[in-house]
């Protein structure tokens, strides 16, 4: 769990509460690849943000989860009814879902249902952040993907 958590550590500057710096004693990092210009003049997120959080849960299991600006569509739900994930609505909506070494692909699988929203020829979104929230959260989604691959693909190969 510690390797999990030392890869995460490195590839997104620490852990989500900056003051925590021991690796046992954290377990939850920001993995937005959010920036300086994200935030208004009170120094808060925009309200149009896609939060994107993991908590590692053991060696081999994260918690993936997405609060705020959540973009949510008929197939997103359909794909979060699938792979067990719980969406809420309301003030702060969320996506919540836990992926393994074996089903890492959800990540890729949920940042191209979030592409697809955007992309040429779909219907019409309501939400007019989403030209700018989708492409973004896919990206972070994929990054995370990729860096979770890399860290269990050298656990098996041990």
């Amino acid at each position: 769990m510690l390797e999990l958590k030392k890869r995460l550590f490195s590839s997104y500057n620490g852990f989500s509460d900056k003051r925590i710096k021991n690796l046992e004693k954290g377990n939850t990092f920001i993995v937005d690849d959010r920036k300086e210009s994200d935030k208004d003049a009170r120094n808060e997120l925009y309200l149009h943000f896609c939060m994107v959080y993991v908590r590692v849960m053991d060696r081999e299991s994260v918690e993936v989860e997405l609060r705020g600006n959540v973009p949510i569509s008929d197939n997103i739900t359909k794909w979060a009814n699938i792979n067990g994930a719980s969406i809420s609505a309301g003030i702060q909506p969320s996506l919540k879902f836990n992926v393994t070494p074996r089903d890492v692909i959800r990540l890729n699988e949920l940042a191209d249902l979030l592409l697809s929203i955007v992309q040429r020829g779909a219907p019409r979104y309501k939400v007019p952040s989403y030209k700018y929230v989708c492409p973004r959260t896919a990206k972070s989604l994929k990054k995370l993907e990729t860096i979770l691959k890399d860290h269990w693909g050298e656990i098996t190969m041990e």
